[in-house]
Formats: structure tokens, C-alpha cells, sequence
């Protein structure tokens, strides 16, 4: 079972846009709960684990 969360539609454009951003810089499909994965990372100040763990999920 999955977990979902409900966000408005603005926060929800505001993420697709950053999604949009880490495709452009990955060079390939981000999603948008790869977006939150990415600022969960961000304010963790894991962000090299989040790079490699997102490589590894693509490869």
C-alpha cells in the first residue's frame, strides 16, 4: 500500500516545476514524488544520497 498525501494545486504546480528543473538537469524523467524525494533530501542535507540512489532507480 502506498501513502498519499494531498497538497494544493498550487504546491502541487510548484513541484511539478521543480520536477520540470531536475529533469532538464538529469537529462531524463523526473517525477513529481521524485520532487519531494528531493527536498526531503534538501532539508536532510543528504543530497549526494539522494543523486545515487536516484541513478541507481533509473538505470
Amino acid at each position: 500500500m502506498t501513502n498519499v498525501i494531498r497538497v494544493k494545486r498550487d504546491t502541487y504546480e510548484r513541484l511539478a516545476l521543480l520536477a520540470g528543473e531536475l529533469q532538464m538537469r538529469m537529462k531524463r524523467f523526473v517525477s513529481v514524488d521524485d520532487a519531494v524525494r528531493f527536498l526531503i533530501a534538501k532539508n536532510d542535507r543528504k543530497l549526494p544520497a539522494f543523486w545515487k540512489d536516484l541513478r541507481q532507480r533509473r538505470l
